[in-house]
């Protein structure tokens, strides 16, 4: 759990940099995922570049604390949905945006709260 905060919080601080952005930061982390877990066994490498997909969130839209919430939201559709989507692709994608679209209706559901 903690490498893929890592991965994504790393992902969105990269995609802040005006050359590289979302796309080639999250290319870049998943690059050095793969050459990380060639070295070190435990690591599941899909996992953590998933996590990557999480941090290619915009910084005007999504803060960290908002991404680290994401993150975890991640790893819990991930862990649920692996079992009944196994050889099915798309698995790493629909489970990072559903912890990112779950944020942002956290999010809309807490300011709608606030203004009562």
């Amino acid at each position: 759990m903690v490498y893929s905060l890592f991965a994504s919080l790393l992902t969105y601080e990269l995609s802040k940099v005006s050359f590289i952005g979302p796309i080639r930061s999250s290319s870049l982390v998943g690059i050095l995922i793969y050459l990380i877990s060639l070295y070190l066994d435990f690591l599941n490498s899909s996992i953590l570049f998933g996590a990557t997909f999480v941090g290619m969130c915009s910084s005007n839209k999504v803060n960290r604390i908002e991404l680290v919430i994401a993150t975890i939201i991640y790893l819990f559709a991930f862990s649920v949905m692996e079992r009944y989507f196994s050889g099915v692709g798309g698995l790493l994608g629909m489970s990072s945006f559903i912890g990112v679209c779950t944020v942002f209706i956290l999010r809309a559901l807490h300011r709608k709260l606030l203004k009562r």
